[in-house]
């Protein structure tokens, strides 16, 4: 599609490209067809590498203090934890995220605040999760939860 840009650039964290308003579904459309063309089924399944499981001992405001010392950024993201967790409770809030109570599998009687951003999906009564563990400061409880990254399915 010779001349379908009118201009392009970025830079190695963003692409950026100009196009004429009239032509935008055309060049979805040729977007499209050429990601199908040129990838295969398993291109689109994300590799999760995490830091493994964390204790469900160590799931407390001593954890994220120490976590408060360290310096995270580009290069060097804060841990992502995998774990087995109890599925308690779920509710869907703003139509676009689960609110969810977890209890570690191994620990049953522990219960955790979760957030998963963007899944509207009910989550089996057992799953495997990637998650960050957080501070909850709200209504000033400074319990810890747990902010949900991806279902992970089993090998």
């Amino acid at each position: 599609h010779p001349g379908m840009l009118v201009k392009f650039g970025g830079h190695a964290m963003a692409a950026g490209l100009t196009l004429p308003a009239g032509q935008l579904d055309a060049f979805r459309e040729a977007f499209e067809d050429a990601v199908r063309t040129l990838s295969r089924d398993e291109d689109f399944l994300r590799d999760v590498t995490t830091d493994g499981p964390l204790p469900p001992e160590s799931l407390n405001i001593g954890t994220l203090d120490l976590f408060d010392t360290q310096v995270w950024g580009q290069g060097f993201p804060p841990p992502l934890f995998s774990g087995r967790f109890n599925v308690r409770n779920q509710r869907l809030i703003n139509n676009r995220h689960l609110k969810l109570e977890l209890s570690p599998a191994d620990e049953p009687g522990q219960r955790l605040s979760a957030i998963f951003f963007g899944r509207t999906e009910a989550l089996p009564p057992e799953a495997l999760l990637s998650y960050r563990i957080q501070r909850d400061d709200f209504r000033g409880h400074g319990a810890v939860s747990l902010q949900i990254d991806q279902l992970l399915l089993d090998d």
